[in-house]
């Protein structure tokens, strides 16, 4: 198989220029399909071998037992899967046991359905990975509920080894397989990297407008900061990664920190666009630099696509001589412009090969090429990573304002009113689906219950339409089961990508089967549409009961964003003082300025889809977004450029820019908070720009001073 990986690998690099080929090659190689096939296999084999011992009814319970644990199953280390199976296979048990004990009372149903669904969306404040598992174990309930069983021990018994078998062959994957989820959380990393310096591109594009290529930029960073955080938490707690003794584990490490660090280079790849294109347009610059980007973003997609394959990292002659052949162009041109313009493209030239030298950095780690490794800096990688369980996380959580407590309200009421309608409303043998949908479709924030919404109803629809052609086309059952074992298959492989094609896959293998299941009866088809609209329109009704609105929220954001890049420009002032910041204290103010503008951009974006937002703010603050990602960009280039030993010294006048920089943003930060009696000084940010870093921050706290009116 590995051979079969590399030689795939090799040829797929031969024929870059069929991109969607590329892709679609690759995506059979990558963590999607290799686990969705895993888990197709794990839930379909015991059911096969149960049904032809003669255990009809126990193969459908322990594939039912399978198939539900098996969306508490994420990527992560094997500690990680080892600790979450630890607590889903009891629970399951646990809830099959119980929810089978009460099924048939009404009232208590209703009691004990209102503390599993409030229990376990709770566990939300544990983070996605407990989020996953509280989702799961009650859409689990909700199916125990559906199959009224007869005998809860047996029932339970059958779903214990349906689960307990899946998460043996989970676990026993991970333990041959160690890398599989860094490798491929390596690619992702790269890509979404490689998709950020293809926007980059853009601002050198005079056909593209300035704000276009921002808001495209926002929108890639919101990407890679998601990236980089599933990174962290599957690298750093892999024990074979964090020993200093294994080989390949530290050589993914290495690459990991390289792809993070190229993410800090690019950044400092920023500039006055409107002034380099005004300078540049007609000299030939403008296309050179868009062409360098597009080829560095492509030797970066290549990376990833072999690092997602598992295949030998190859060096690609033709891009270092493509790479070369422009580099020396672009100095051509330097040499023959004036002494301001080449002062500026020389700048340039020091981002780009920094940029090269990054990309080599990670093709390096990749190849095991310990020569060509950079000297390591002691890192306290401890500090990039959050207790995955902290202690008081549900204490903290238990007040009206924590956004958790109101989800899980919001949840709770929306499921009792839809039990409710189910026992009442002659909705037939299958009105567990009303519960379903609701569950599915509900999430933390209302912009993305909405967009759940419209995704899930879509979804039905399209799939319901083409089970239906289906189900006139395919002779036998025999024939409708394989193609639902296919479709299951297609569903988790979708699952991780695009919601909405995955409720289409799994529309179709569920119409299948009930089809078998029923004798061809088709009257089902009607129900689930009614149960799904049904379940859609409470979904959306609920969205409005104890909402979160972002818009009452994202002074709180602007607020994070100010104290980030006040203690990222601290560092900065160490650094000119003749104090460096430790390694890891500066990679952490890195760090955290990256993921606070990522939050608010989050937090934006949930703005926007708001029937009650603030319209007056949404320019202001979207310019402030923009304002701080400059921010950033400039002082790593700052930093860059320090760490080089070149110019912008120690000397007074620097420190003193920074200075004033660092007293404009906590002027901002008290304006963002309403806290006026702790302003300090109130800079004049109207006044002439004598240095670009505070001009940016200057303008900042304009935009502060504009949203707090």
């Amino acid at each position: 198989m590995y051979y079969f990986c590399s030689r795939l690998s090799k040829w797929l690099s031969c024929m870059s220029k069929y991109s969607v080929i590329t892709r679609f090659f690759h995506f059979f190689l990558s963590e999607y399909f290799t686990d969705a096939l895993r888990i197709t296999l794990t839930v379909v084999v015991p059911v096969v071998m149960a049904f032809s011992l003669g255990y009809s009814r126990e193969a459908i319970t322990i594939g039912l037992g399978a198939l539900m644990i098996s969306l508490t199953d994420s990527a992560g280390s094997i500690l990680q899967k080892s600790r979450i199976s630890l607590i889903s296979v009891p629970l399951f048990f646990l809830l099959s046991y119980i929810t089978a004990s009460v099924w048939y009372m009404p009232v208590v149903t209703g009691v004990w359905l209102t503390l599993v669904v409030f229990g376990c969306s709770m566990l939300t404040a544990y983070g996605n990975r407990f989020y996953l598992l509280g989702s799961a174990a009650i859409i689990f309930m909700i199916f125990v509920l559906g199959f009224k069983p007869n005998d809860p021990i047996a029932f339970s018994f059958e779903v214990l080894a349906g689960a307990t078998w899946y998460y043996l062959v989970s676990l026993l994957q991970s333990r041959l397989f160690p890398f599989k989820s860094v490798r491929h959380s390596i690619a992702e990393c790269i890509f979404a990297t490689a998709g950020f310096l293809r926007v980059k591109a853009l601002f050198y594009d005079v056909n593209t407008p300035i704000d276009e290529a921002q808001k495209q930029l926002l929108a890639r960073h919101l990407k890679v900061n998601e990236k980089q955080e599933q990174l962290r938490s599957i690298i750093l707690r892999e024990p074979r990664a964090m020993n200093e003794g294994d080989i390949k584990g530290k050589m993914l490490l290495r690459a990991s920190v390289s792809v993070i660090d190229l993410y800090e280079e690019i950044t400092a790849v920023h500039y006055d666009y409107v002034q380099v294109r005004g300078v540049f347009r007609v000299s030939g610059v403008l296309e050179l630099v868009n062409r360098i980007i597009e080829l560095m973003s492509a030797e970066l997609f290549r990376l990833g696509y072999a690092v997602n394959s598992g295949a030998d990292i190859q060096l690609q002659e033709s891009y270092n001589e493509e790479l070369d052949l422009m580099s020396q162009r672009l100095q051509y041109i330097i040499e023959r412009e004036t002494p301001d313009n080449a002062l500026l493209l020389k700048k340039l030239q020091m981002n780009v090969s920094g940029v090269s030298e990054h990309i080599e950095a990670i093709r390096s780690a990749l190849m095991k090429e310990e020569d060509k490794w950079p000297d390591e800096t002691q890192i306290e990688y401890d500090h990039f990573v959050s207790n995955e369980m902290p202690g008081a996380a549900l204490l903290t959580n238990i007040s009206v304002n924590s956004p958790v407590f109101r989800f899980s309200l919001r949840l709770t009421l929306a499921c009792v009113l839809g039990y409710i309608l189910s026992l009442f409303l002659p909705l037939g043998n299958y009105s567990y689906w009303i519960l379903l949908t609701i569950v599915i479709i509900m999430r933390p924030s209302f912009q993305h219950t909405v967009r759940r919404n419209k995704e899930r109803l879509g979804g039905s629809l399209l799939g319901i339409g083409a089970g239906l052609i289906l189900l006139y086309i395919l002779p036998g059952q025999s024939v409708q089961l394989i193609t639902a074992i296919f479709f299951l298959l297609a569903f988790f492989a979708c699952n991780r990508i695009n919601y909405q094609v995955s409720v289409i896959f799994i529309t179709i293998m569920v119409i299948l089967c009930l089809n078998i299941y029923t004798g061809s009866d088709a009257s089902f088809i009607l129900e689930r549409l009614v149960d799904t609209l049904i379940g859609c329109g409470i979904a959306f009704a609920a969205a409005y009961v104890f909402p979160v609105w972002e818009s009452g929220r994202i002074s709180f954001f602007m607020a994070e964003v100010l104290k980030a890049n006040i203690v990222y420009l601290e560092k900065l002032l160490f650094e000119l003082s003749g104090k460096p910041a430790q390694p890891t204290s500066y990679k952490l103010s890195r760090k955290d300025a990256y993921v606070s503008l990522a939050n608010l951009s989050t937090a934006f974006n949930g703005m926007l889809s708001e029937p009650r937002r603030f319209s007056g703010r949404q320019k202001n603050v979207f310019q402030f977004q923009i304002l701080n990602q400059m921010l950033t960009s400039v002082l790593s280039s700052l930093f860059s450029v320090l760490r080089a030993g070149e110019a912008f010294s120690g000397s007074v006048p620097g420190k003193a820019a920074v200075t004033e920089a660092i007293d404009a943003l906590k002027s901002g930060l008290s304006l963002v908070r309403n806290d006026h009696h702790s302003l300090t000084g109130n800079p004049d940010v109207r006044g002439e720009k004598s240095d670009w870093l505070v001009g940016i921050c200057r303008e900042i706290h304009l935009h502060c001073a504009e949203f707090s009116e």
